[in-house]
């Protein structure tokens, strides 16, 4: 064997065993942040949380391409396990199936919230796809500072109602009443009545700081207190940008008030950010057991960062109305 031959095959050993190590180090942390990240108290450990199971998933796929024959056996068992489980994560637990859903009927309610990841939100084809929505109710985050009017031009809802604050605005074709504004250290939280065809619905939209790091549940427990506030007998939709991932125990306290949108009645790829390929559910819809999810759907694109949640409900024609209410 010549002297160029010997180091050629060192170098491909070398760089076999770095990649062995790499992806071994991507599922070992993954698989820790996933199952044992988040109850832990350092922050930066909770991080590891964050990791995405597609990023695992993909990466074992990867290796088993390039290296899966030429592996010790050991190895190729081990990741065959790490694979199964980020796959039974990333297809069985993130994504669901609710392919088949009963068309939506026509008096459905449509909302719609995007987070239209200013500056690009005065980018006209951004207000274009919202208006081919032709959606009920619009809530927008990071939108261009200004009078809520400009939005509901904009949507072709002059003649509808609309309520701005801050970068946080919702536009709706009902009326709507303020019901609560709060500012959390971690978000905020807008609280309104819309007085819909069909009876009163409470609408909660939330912006949560686009900071991974920080804990939701400040923001978690205003919204649940301005649901069992202002909620009782009513139909509740929750919808926002939680900056937290759908799964994470962070919204235990949400989960047990709600069901998600998209576990109820979503399909396909679950994630919502960074587009064009979102690897990240962090923008969520919540409803409490008053309100029919008929369909639930995300689009993606390049006119933001985040996809749109679509949501189509039906609401009971006759409720109860909550003693005292008005």
């Amino acid at each position: 064997m010549s002297k160029t031959d010997y180091w050629k095959r060192r170098a491909r050993r070398l760089t076999a065993t770095v990649f062995d190590v790499a992806i071994l180090c991507i599922f070992a942390l993954w698989a820790y942040g996933h199952f044992l990240g988040h109850s832990v108290s350092n922050r930066w450990v909770r991080a590891l949380y964050l990791i995405p199971a597609p990023a695992a998933f993909f990466s074992g796929i990867a290796w088993f391409i390039v290296r899966g024959r030429r592996a010790p056996v050991a190895m190729r068992w081990l990741l065959s396990t790490f694979l199964f489980v980020s796959g039974w994560i990333f297809l069985g637990v993130d994504m669901a199936w609710h392919c088949r859903m009963s068309p939506v009927e026509e008096e459905a309610l449509r909302v719609v919230h995007w987070n239209l990841a200013r500056p690009r939100a005065d980018n006209e084809s951004v207000w274009a796809a919202l208006r081919e929505e032709q959606a009920a109710i619009y809530v927008l985050a990071e939108r261009p500072l200004g009078p809520v009017e400009k939005d509901a031009r904009r949507l072709d809802l002059a003649s509808g109602y609309g309520v701005a604050w801050g970068e946080l605005s919702v536009v709706s074709r009902y009326p709507l009443e303020v019901l609560e504004r709060r500012y959390t250290g971690v978000g905020s939280m807008l609280g309104l009545r819309v007085m819909s065809e069909d009876g009163e619905l409470v609408l909660i939209a939330v912006d949560a700081y686009s900071h991974p790091l920080l804990n939701p549940q400040p923001l978690v427990r205003a919204i649940v207190e301005c649901a069992e506030e202002y909620g009782d007998g009513l139909p509740v939709i929750v919808i926002g940008d939680f900056n937290t991932l759908r799964g994470s125990p962070l919204l235990a306290e949400l989960r047990e008030c709600f069901d998600n949108a998209y576990e109820t009645a979503g399909c396909g790829w679950p994630y919502t950010w960074p587009t064009p390929i979102p690897l990240f559910s962090i923008d969520h819809t919540w409803v409490n057991e008053r309100v029919e999810i008929q369909r639930y759907r995300l689009r993606g694109g390049r006119l933001s960062d985040h996809a749109r949640q679509v949501l189509d409900v039906r609401l009971p024609a006759v409720y109860e109305r909550p003693a005292g209410g008005s």
